[in-house]
């Protein structure tokens, strides 16, 4: 029954494990104060629960919906073409990266001269955003000069194979970006149709905005099965934070410099994930460290790095290049979902979410 529910929450919060939940407001801050304090062991236990927040819009029972600021840092891709004026915005086009990596490095790819392609925004497996080409300027993505005109495109970090998942932090600033160019652009709805044929025949009215799929125009997968069989549900959370307030709102855009102050980036973004300044009830969540055998993994990338301890906040203390290293211990920690492997040369801690066990 309720009663039983709220009598078995209560008990729940009272338990002296979990009183730091007391005060926490955001549900992505809640869930990560839950794992941390042990009441569970998977790694992918807050990227779960925090994705059925998000799908079914479990949001709308807060009692204020907030608003979120998203910190974009800006690392400019030299491909792009400045033909877009007079052109209306009619399209939001979400692609899969095909990789599970963070803003900087979408960005760092896209800057690359033998890259032929680009994007407006990239957003990294941990909610970060870069924004590769300034919205009033085409970006190379949609292999549709046409569409990529009238649109504005993401790149969102996706598994490497079918169906291409993505992480719910990802999913979260997603979302965020939606409302923040809905709103500076005076649309109130976003509108998916999954059947090609009567999506590219809709006429929108003015205040809306539609989502398409580089599939439509290209023989691709992109932006794979699992995005496009949930982008009605992207839709309708996007639409019921568009129509739950009145209240004024900010633009969420602020630009940084790349690679500036990222300690305070991880702990905006990783630990608090609020739009201001972390609640009362929050805490920094410190990554649990656990001991195992040594074990060899495969680093299939030329410049992965290397912190200084478990987790996205400590320095960076090289890069490793690719090849075979043997990992000395392992622990959780903030900006990697499989945790952080220590290397046996002593140089530091690697994210395990780029390398593979051998």
């Amino acid at each position: 029954t309720m009663e039983d529910c709220v009598i078995g929450y209560l008990d729940f919060i009272n338990n002296s494990r979990y009183e730091s939940l007391k005060g926490i407001e955001d549900s992505r801050a809640y869930i990560g104060v839950i794992k941390e304090a042990g009441y569970a062991t998977s790694l992918e236990y807050v990227n779960n629960i925090f994705m059925v927040v998000l799908l079914d819009n479990l949001q709308r029972f807060d009692p204020v919906q907030k608003d979120k600021k998203l910190e974009i840092i800006e690392i400019l891709s030299p491909h792009y073409t400045n033909d877009k004026n007079g052109c209306d915005l009619d399209y939001l086009i979400p692609h899969c990266v095909v990789a599970q990596w963070d803003a900087e490095r979408i960005g760092y790819y896209f800057k690359n001269t033998q890259v032929d392609c680009s994007c407006n925004y990239g957003i990294g497996f941990d909610g970060g955003v870069v924004m590769c080409v300034p919205e009033n300027k085409r970006s190379w993505t949609t292999s549709n000069s046409k569409i990529d005109r009238r649109g504005i495109t993401f790149e969102i970090a996706s598994d490497k194979t079918h169906p291409y998942i993505m992480k719910a932090d990802a999913i979260d600033s997603f979302i965020w970006m939606c409302v923040d160019i809905c709103r500076r652009n005076g649309r109130n709805k976003v509108v998916w149709i999954s059947d090609k044929d009567t999506a590219l025949a809709y006429r929108r009215q003015s205040n809306e905005i539609q989502f398409v799929v580089h599939r439509w125009y290209a023989n691709k997968a992109c932006p794979g099965d699992w995005l496009f069989d949930r982008l009605g549900a992207i839709a309708e959370r996007i639409n019921y934070i568009l129509n739950s307030s009145e209240e004024s709102i900010e633009s969420i855009s602020q630009v940084e410099e790349p690679m500036q102050k990222e300690i305070q980036d991880s702990n905006e973004k990783n630990i608090s994930n609020t739009v201001e300044e972390p609640s009362s009830g929050s805490v920094e969540l410190e990554p649990v460290e656990t001991k195992f055998e040594p074990f060899l993994v495969k680093v299939p990338i030329d410049y992965l790095r290397i912190r200084k301890g478990p987790c996205i906040a400590y320095d960076i203390n090289g890069y490793t290049g690719a090849g075979i290293f043997t990992i000395v211990e392992v622990s959780e920690g903030l900006g990697s979902t499989r945790g952080w492997g220590k290397l046996k040369s002593g140089a530091g801690w690697i994210s395990l979410d780029y390398a593979e066990q051998v």
